[in-house]
């Protein structure tokens, strides 16, 4: 496997032991850390140092000389330059395992891991690509030159140019073509715009510029339990196909529970408020800082689930918080957080934590973050029962997890 080389540049032999977080090949060098893109555990590398800091150095490889079984061709010409991806060059089987590895990794090193805890065996996506039903592309318009639409790259200022996205659905692809076919298009967007694609099989391929672009406010999309609305604008998971898996056992963690309530905090349209009362909570609380996202998880909930009661609240979770927990029976509740990558609010936390509520799901898409807040969560008395992946992204660096702690 060759890679593009300098010839001014000295270079090393290294053994890439494992795989960080986020995609990068781990090896060591006389007491040095250093991180390679684009490798597998257990390939030999040649690579150069591109940068090196006080305990690590950043590294490129030049050519692989003893290859993994599990390596494969890219799917994507634009992998290496398009910072999208990290794992187009393994077996999607190899990406999964690496990805276990990394969670529970993260889990056995935070202060409420205890031994009887349990990582399940991961879910893998059923679509390896075409699974995403959102992309956003950024424009880009020099003078001289023609429009660029594409992903921000690494140096967080270049738009590289995306004439297809593997990973998106095949009808958004399929637009995105038409779109870029029309020079009448590109020429009128203007530098630094977004232009979102959006996908449901409802509503088939819908396309806007920036964020106040006319259009329909609510989408639908499917779940277990029948047709639910969703805010065109507001959060939706990216790869509908493993919601069900996410659902089922957001479902039978709560039913073996036992909760009367639940909180559903950053509860978007409500679909784990769903789970909730499928899983027979009589009474579901949703807070979530999206007021469209509430009306439509008010009416969800309503139209689809079980519950007796079920009150849902627009606002910052920090602010409502401290009302939501002062009218519910602590021991009878349980509280599911699904918050953004940045993770909990420390505010937050420290109110789940004071609280007196004995169990909390935790759905996390950022490992790094999750750990962080179970560490915090433990000087709580919260310990960690089981937790799960769910490859929701893949190709990229990231995946779904659900942390299960109780004191």
């Amino acid at each position: 496997m060759q890679f593009p080389m300098t010839s001014n540049e000295s270079s090393l032999e290294l053994t890439i032991e494992s795989v960080a977080y986020r995609g990068k090949g781990i090896a060591r060098h006389d007491g040095l850390v250093v991180f390679v893109p684009e490798t597998l555990p257990g390939e030999r590398v040649v690579a150069e140092i591109v940068a090196r800091r006080k305990r690590h150095a950043e590294a490129r490889a030049l050519r692989v000389t003893k290859a993994s079984p599990d390596r494969a061709v890219p799917d994507c010409p634009l992998f290496g330059s398009c910072p999208g991806c990290v794992y187009q060059h393994a077996r999607y089987g190899e990406e999964v395992r690496i990805k276990q590895d990394q969670l529970a990794n993260f889990l056995r090193r935070t202060a409420a891991w205890q031994e009887d805890a349990t990582v399940g065996e991961p879910v893998p996506s059923p679509l390896e690509t075409g699974y995403r039903n959102k992309i956003v592309l950024h424009s880009a318009v020099h003078v001289g030159a023609a429009p660029v639409l594409g992903y921000v790259g690494e140096d967080n200022r270049t738009v590289v140019d995306v004439s297809h996205c593997p990973l998106a659905r095949p009808e958004i692809g399929q637009r995105l073509a038409e779109l870029r076919s029309q020079p009448s298009f590109l020429n009128s967007l203007p530098d630094g715009e977004d232009i979102t694609l959006r996908h449901t099989v409802a509503d088939g391929t819908l396309v806007w510029v920036g964020e106040s672009s006319p259009g329909k406010e609510r989408l639908e999309e499917e779940s277990p339990w029948g047709p639910l609305r969703v805010p065109r604008l507001g959060f939706f998971q990216v790869n509908p196909a493993l919601i069900p898996a996410v659902t089922e056992a957001i479902q039978a963690e709560l039913a073996a529970l036992g909760s009367d309530t639940v909180l559903d905090l950053y509860c978007g349209c409500g679909l784990l408020s769903l789970a909730a009362t499928h899983a027979g909570a009589k009474r579901v609380i949703g807070v979530d800082s999206d007021a469209k996202a509430i009306r439509f998880a008010q009416a969800n909930v309503r139209k689809l689930g079980t519950a007796a009661e079920s009150v849902f609240i627009a606002g910052r979770c920090r602010d409502l918080l401290p009302n939501a927990l002062r009218d519910i029976a602590p021991a009878r509740t349980a509280i599911v957080a699904d918050p953004p990558r940045r993770g909990l609010e420390p505010a937050v936390l420290d109110m789940i934590g004071r609280s007196a509520v004995p169990a909390l799901l935790y759905v996390s898409c950022a490992a790094d973050t999750l750990a962080r807040d179970l560490n915090r969560l433990a000087g709580f008395g919260f310990r960690l029962r089981a937790a799960r992946l769910f490859d929701m992204f893949p190709r990229t660096p990231y995946f779904e997890s659900l942390a299960v702690l109780a004191r």
